[in-house]
Protein backbone atom coordinates (compact mmCIF):
# COMPACT_ATOMS: atom_id res chain seq x y z
CA UNK A 1 0.00 0.00 0.00
CA UNK A 2 2.73 2.42 0.85
CA UNK A 3 4.35 1.54 -2.53
CA UNK A 4 0.99 2.37 -4.42
CA UNK A 5 1.10 5.53 -2.51
CA UNK A 6 4.82 6.88 -3.30
CA UNK A 7 3.87 5.32 -7.23
CA UNK A 8 1.23 7.88 -7.00
CA UNK A 9 2.27 10.32 -5.74
CA UNK A 10 5.69 10.11 -8.30
CA UNK A 11 3.47 9.67 -10.97
CA UNK A 12 1.09 12.88 -10.21
CA UNK A 13 4.41 14.89 -9.05
CA UNK A 14 5.80 13.90 -12.91
CA UNK A 15 2.51 15.24 -14.15
CA UNK A 16 2.33 18.33 -12.51
CA UNK A 17 5.95 18.47 -13.60
CA UNK A 18 5.13 17.79 -17.36
CA UNK A 19 1.83 20.06 -17.62
CA UNK A 20 4.14 23.14 -15.69
CA UNK A 21 7.01 21.97 -18.71
CA UNK A 22 4.63 22.13 -21.54
CA UNK A 23 2.51 25.43 -19.48
CA UNK A 24 5.36 27.31 -19.25
CA UNK A 25 6.72 26.58 -23.38
CA UNK A 26 3.08 27.72 -24.17
CA UNK A 27 3.50 30.79 -22.12
CA UNK A 28 6.93 31.57 -24.00
CA UNK A 29 5.28 31.27 -27.59
CA UNK A 30 2.37 32.73 -26.87
CA UNK A 31 4.55 35.53 -25.47
CA UNK A 32 6.53 35.50 -28.63
CA UNK A 33 2.92 35.79 -30.77
CA UNK A 34 1.73 38.79 -28.85
CA UNK A 35 5.24 40.44 -28.99
CA UNK A 36 5.17 39.70 -32.51
CA UNK A 37 1.29 41.43 -33.00
CA UNK A 38 2.52 44.66 -31.10
CA UNK A 39 4.98 44.82 -33.69
CA UNK A 40 2.66 44.32 -36.03
CA UNK A 41 -0.17 47.03 -34.97
CA UNK A 42 3.02 49.61 -34.13
CA UNK A 43 3.85 49.53 -38.02
CA UNK A 44 0.38 49.91 -39.26
CA UNK A 45 -0.73 52.14 -36.94
CA UNK A 46 2.49 54.35 -38.13
CA UNK A 47 1.41 53.36 -41.71
CA UNK A 48 -1.72 54.90 -40.65
CA UNK A 49 -0.65 58.29 -39.63
CA UNK A 50 1.53 58.42 -42.84
CA UNK A 51 -1.76 57.83 -45.64
CA UNK A 52 -3.36 60.29 -43.56
CA UNK A 53 -0.75 62.97 -43.17
CA UNK A 54 -0.40 62.64 -47.07
CA UNK A 55 -4.09 62.85 -47.70
CA UNK A 56 -4.35 66.27 -45.82
CA UNK A 57 -1.25 67.31 -47.40
CA UNK A 58 -2.66 66.54 -50.77
CA UNK A 59 -6.64 68.24 -49.95
CA UNK A 60 -4.66 71.48 -48.66
CA UNK A 61 -3.59 71.66 -51.97
CA UNK A 62 -5.94 70.68 -53.97
CA UNK A 63 -7.46 73.68 -52.38
CA UNK A 64 -4.54 75.99 -52.73
CA UNK A 65 -3.98 74.42 -56.40
CA UNK A 66 -7.46 75.04 -57.41
CA UNK A 67 -7.50 78.65 -56.84
CA UNK A 68 -4.51 78.99 -58.87
CA UNK A 69 -5.50 76.63 -62.21
CA UNK A 70 -8.96 78.86 -62.18
CA UNK A 71 -6.42 81.96 -61.88
CA UNK A 72 -3.71 80.10 -64.91
CA UNK A 73 -6.78 79.28 -66.60
CA UNK A 74 -8.07 82.96 -66.93
CA UNK A 75 -5.02 84.42 -67.83
CA UNK A 76 -4.95 81.77 -70.97
CA UNK A 77 -8.31 83.05 -71.96
CA UNK A 78 -7.31 86.59 -71.41
CA UNK A 79 -3.84 85.87 -73.21
CA UNK A 80 -2.05 87.49 -69.75
CA UNK A 81 1.06 86.54 -70.23
CA UNK A 82 2.36 88.52 -67.40
CA UNK A 83 0.27 85.81 -65.05
CA UNK A 84 0.90 83.10 -66.96
CA UNK A 85 5.16 83.98 -66.83
CA UNK A 86 4.91 84.47 -62.60
CA UNK A 87 3.28 80.71 -62.92
CA UNK A 88 4.58 78.19 -65.17
CA UNK A 89 7.51 76.45 -64.47
CA UNK A 90 11.19 77.39 -65.56
CA UNK A 91 11.46 74.54 -68.52
CA UNK A 92 7.99 76.33 -70.45
CA UNK A 93 7.87 79.06 -72.86
CA UNK A 94 5.26 81.27 -73.26
CA UNK A 95 5.06 83.45 -76.57
CA UNK A 96 2.46 85.57 -77.61
CA UNK A 97 0.30 83.03 -79.17
CA UNK A 98 1.42 79.74 -77.05
CA UNK A 99 2.69 77.98 -74.39
CA UNK A 100 5.34 75.20 -75.01
CA UNK A 101 5.37 72.93 -72.46
CA UNK A 102 8.49 70.67 -71.88
CA UNK A 103 7.64 66.97 -70.18
CA UNK A 104 9.57 63.92 -70.71
CA UNK A 105 11.93 65.46 -73.38
CA UNK A 106 8.80 65.82 -75.42
CA UNK A 107 7.03 69.67 -76.10
CA UNK A 108 3.53 69.74 -75.40
CA UNK A 109 2.09 72.99 -77.66
CA UNK A 110 -1.33 74.81 -76.59
CA UNK A 111 -2.23 77.19 -78.94
CA UNK A 112 -4.15 80.54 -77.11
CA UNK A 113 -6.68 79.44 -80.03
CA UNK A 114 -7.74 76.35 -77.75
CA UNK A 115 -9.09 79.08 -75.09
CA UNK A 116 -11.08 80.90 -77.71
CA UNK A 117 -14.38 79.64 -75.97
CA UNK A 118 -14.97 80.45 -72.86
CA UNK A 119 -16.19 77.96 -70.20
CA UNK A 120 -16.84 77.52 -66.19
CA UNK A 121 -14.60 74.53 -64.84
CA UNK A 122 -15.10 71.82 -62.30
CA UNK A 123 -12.62 70.16 -60.76
CA UNK A 124 -13.05 66.08 -61.26
CA UNK A 125 -10.22 64.87 -59.79
CA UNK A 126 -6.39 65.52 -58.50
CA UNK A 127 -3.74 63.54 -56.62
CA UNK A 128 0.01 64.33 -55.42
CA UNK A 129 2.69 61.85 -56.13
CA UNK A 130 4.07 59.85 -53.45
CA UNK A 131 7.20 61.79 -53.31
CA UNK A 132 5.14 65.07 -52.85
CA UNK A 133 6.43 66.84 -55.89
CA UNK A 134 4.30 66.22 -58.71
CA UNK A 135 0.23 67.27 -58.45
CA UNK A 136 -2.27 66.50 -61.20
CA UNK A 137 -5.74 68.08 -60.96
CA UNK A 138 -8.05 67.80 -63.25
CA UNK A 139 -11.01 69.68 -64.30
CA UNK A 140 -14.17 68.89 -66.69
CA UNK A 141 -14.56 71.91 -69.09
CA UNK A 142 -17.95 73.23 -69.15
CA UNK A 143 -19.38 74.83 -72.63
CA UNK A 144 -23.05 75.84 -73.28
CA UNK A 145 -24.62 73.57 -75.36
CA UNK A 146 -21.43 71.27 -75.50
CA UNK A 147 -22.54 67.24 -76.84
CA UNK A 148 -19.50 66.41 -74.26
CA UNK A 149 -17.18 66.88 -71.72
CA UNK A 150 -13.88 67.61 -72.37
CA UNK A 151 -11.13 67.46 -69.61
CA UNK A 152 -7.83 69.87 -68.75
CA UNK A 153 -5.34 67.95 -67.10
CA UNK A 154 -2.85 70.80 -65.11
CA UNK A 155 0.35 69.18 -63.17
CA UNK A 156 2.21 71.27 -61.42
CA UNK A 157 5.82 70.76 -59.92
CA UNK A 158 7.35 71.91 -56.42
CA UNK A 159 9.59 74.28 -58.12
CA UNK A 160 11.87 77.18 -55.93
CA UNK A 161 9.46 76.70 -52.94
CA UNK A 162 6.54 77.39 -55.20
CA UNK A 163 4.01 74.83 -57.41
CA UNK A 164 4.32 75.49 -60.64
CA UNK A 165 1.96 74.61 -63.91
CA UNK A 166 4.44 72.34 -66.36
CA UNK A 167 2.21 70.98 -68.23
CA UNK A 168 -1.78 71.23 -69.59
CA UNK A 169 -3.16 68.17 -71.62
CA UNK A 170 -6.98 67.80 -73.19
CA UNK A 171 -8.67 64.73 -72.51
Amino acid sequence: MYKNKIFVLVILILFVGCFYFISSIKTAQYEHSIEILENQIEELEEESRAIKEHYKTEYELRNLLDIKSRKIYKAIEKKDLITLEAEISEKTQIFSDKVIFREDNKDIIYDFQNSELSSALRQRYYELSADKSTFITGYEMLFPNAESIPVIIMTYIYENGDWKLSSIVFE
